[in-house]
């Protein structure tokens, strides 16, 4: 009897220290591309590109309404 509840044991312990590892490895892997992603290099620069092509897009769809609303579509 005692046996088997040793074997549970280990068993849980096993299994809960494999968990413990597949947790860090992740969270050690999420702070990689987060400091990849804030480094100058890398997504950072992708993402202000995009950004600002965003902006200048809605600057002229604004700028377009404007001009519609006041009646000066160029067409």
């Amino acid at each position: 009897m005692f046996q088997k509840i040793q074997k549970a044991f280990e068993k849980f312990v096993k299994e809960k220290g494999q968990g413990t590892v597949e947790y860090a490895l992740i969270l050690g892997f999420v702070a990689i591309i987060a400091v990849y992603m804030l480094s100058g290099s890398g997504l950072r620069k992708d993402v202000q590109v995009n950004v600002n092509n965003a902006d200048a897009a809605a600057t002229d769809i604004n700028a377009q309404y404007t001009a519609a609303k006041a009646g000066k579509v160029n067409q």
